[in-house]
């Protein structure tokens, strides 16, 4: 399964999601282009990972915003 589509500015493609993974987790690859941000948002079901291949993104998270 492979599934192409734009979210606030960046190309994601899903490779996997809860449907063929049992629900343990949804592997994308995203295109981010400069300065593009996702709105704030919360998984309740699983963690989030970020792998960085190439450039550098900055990531706010915990109660207080706090870049990691």
């Amino acid at each position: 399964m492979t599934q192409s589509l734009w979210f606030f500015g960046a190309r994601l493609n899903i490779i996997a999601d809860h449907t063929t993974t049992g629900g343990q987790y949804d592997l994308i690859e995203g295109y981010f282009p400069p300065g593009s941000q996702t709105p704030p948002h919360r998984h309740t079901r699983y963690s989030e990972q970020l792998y960085v291949l190439e450039g550098e993104m900055t990531v706010w998270a915990g109660e207080n915003g706090k870049s990691r």
